[in-house]
């Protein structure tokens, strides 16, 4: 079975999906990871994220594997543990321009659709169940206000990097940015799928959440 969890940043949905993953059995597979793990390897490569010919170039080179240590997903690039890098900042503005050019997404969806095809999965992301799997058995699209979801993101980077002084207001205004850049790209656009349950997040903790995505699951 494939179950799909799409969304905007900022609504939980690598927590819930992990946690879905982990009341299931399933194995757990967070796309933005993996576009965030060709950012970093491009990053590596000194190109530009908007330099579609280099990116292009370099595809060849570029090998994704998830591994499983403890429990945990391990992102590993061309041999290399790189998941304690993927979630930098620059890594994830970098990995959100480079997922609007087509040549790129058609690289990666093999990927992500091979997953699906061998194993029972959770999968999240932008455009799961829109484009990835249309035919997923189940497909859900969280979402909550921006505020919300700058709220979140700020204290969660409070909590992870305390004595780094941090700015909401800037916070709040990269999120819109994503989400105009998501919703608005030629190219496989982040959207609820026609038949996608759609759960509003802004007022729920994450079980909530979770027991939601199961009682459909059942």
């Amino acid at each position: 079975m494939i179950v799909a969890i799409d969304g905007p940043s900022g609504t939980g949905k690598s927590t819930v999906a992990k946690k879905v993953a982990q009341q299931l059995g399933y194995i757990y597979f967070n796309t933005g990871a993996m576009y965030r793990s060709f950012a970093l390897f491009i990053r590596s490569k000194n190109i530009a994220p908007d330099d579609v010919e280099k990116m292009k170039a370099e595809c060849a080179h570029f090998a994704f594997d998830i591994q499983h240590e403890k429990g945990q997903e391990r992102y590993v690039v061309n041999g290399h543990d790189v998941t304690e890098h993927l979630a930098l900042e620059e890594i994830s503005k970098t990995a959100s321009i480079l997922s609007a050019f087509q040549e790129i997404r058609s690289f990666l969806l093999p990927i992500q659709q091979q997953f699906g095809a061998k194993h029972n999965v959770v999968l999240e992301g932008r455009d799961i169940g829109t484009v990835v799997f249309p035919d997923a058995e189940v497909k859900i699209f969280l979402t909550a206000s921006a505020e919300v979801r700058a709220t979140r993101r700020y204290e969660q980077l409070k909590e992870k990097y305390p004595e780094t002084p941090h700015d909401f207001e800037q916070i709040l205004q990269e999120i819109q940015a994503r989400d105009t850049r998501d919703t608005t790209r030629a190219h496989a656009p982040l959207k609820k799928a026609e038949d996608a349950l759609l759960i509003d997040t802004s007022n729920m903790s994450i079980d909530e959440v979770v027991e939601r995505i199961l009682g459909c699951v059942k």
